[in-house]
């Protein structure tokens, strides 16, 4: 009697979501999950620190006319 099937069925049944957070975690070493986040930790800490008087252009920051 061959149980290896019915084995790896069940165990598949009960840890699903193992396998679904190792893909999750694979996703977040990826560089477009690292870009994506990089740029966002940019966007909010220049509106939060500098402020409506400089602009930042290029990974540079400019005064802004107004």
């Amino acid at each position: 009697m061959n149980l290896t099937p019915a084995f790896f069925v069940s165990a598949l049944a009960e840890y699903w979501y193992v396998f679904v957070i190792l893909i999750f975690l694979a996703f977040l070493k990826t560089p477009l999950f690292k870009g994506f986040m990089g740029e966002v930790i940019i966007n909010i800490t220049t509106s939060l620190f500098l402020g409506k008087r400089k602009i930042s252009l290029d990974q540079k920051c400019y005064p802004s006319h107004r």
